[in-house]
């Protein structure tokens, strides 16, 4: 006998279940794992944060993900770094890893590399995909000299590389602006989603 799509009892689903009562407390980071924190960081949208981690290294922390680029998250950055702030480690960020180039992500990546002086970590592609976005913004995105491209193990550093690719990346970016109003629109889109405008 063949059962009916009506003769199945629906599926009751599981209640989710959190390991913590809470998240953590805004501009405070909670230790999940030894080494390992995590941040609320607040986002104008709504979808209001994103969570972002530290992760313990020897000279400090690791930053994975960093929130938009708003004066709230630059805020949370900054209390979170200050002499007695919630990194509880050396005050210093080691380096800045960004899972992927949304602005909820990568936003502050430019910030932080700068206010550390620290490197970026983030594929190839989605670095690119972003000096592109940022190209027609006026915006400044992080310098070459402190970004790390993921590259192939034992690959040396492709800066001489980075810095042709990008310069190229922005003559394109204008050739295209200037021969189509699309360009502009399309990259006036990205913005005002990057900018919650």
């Amino acid at each position: 006998m063949t059962e009916r799509i009506d003769d199945i009892p629906p599926s009751t689903p599981s209640a989710l279940r959190y390991p913590f009562t809470a998240p953590p407390a805004p501009g405070s980071t909670l230790e999940i794992a030894p080494g390992v924190r995590w941040l609320r960081m607040p986002l104008p949208w709504a979808l209001d944060h994103i969570n972002v981690w530290l992760i313990d290294e020897a000279e400090g922390c690791a930053v994975v993900d960093t929130g938009a680029r708003t004066d709230a998250a630059t805020a949370v950055w900054r209390a979170t770094f200050a002499p007695g702030g919630e990194a509880q480690t050396p005050p210093r960020v080691t380096r800045v890893l960004v899972t992927h180039m949304h602005p909820d992500h990568v936003g502050m990546a430019g910030w932080l590399t700068r206010a550390f002086d620290c490197r970026l970590w983030m594929t190839r592609a989605e670095y690119f995909n972003c000096r592109v976005a940022a190209a027609d913004t006026g915006r400044e995105a992080p310098p070459t000299r402190s970004t790390s491209i993921a590259a192939p193990a034992g690959a040396s550093r492709p800066s001489t590389s980075i810095a042709r690719v990008s310069a190229a990346l922005a003559s394109i970016s204008t050739r295209c602006r200037k021969a189509s109003g699309v360009w502009r629109m399309a990259k006036s889109c990205a913005l005002a989603r990057m900018t919650g405008a």
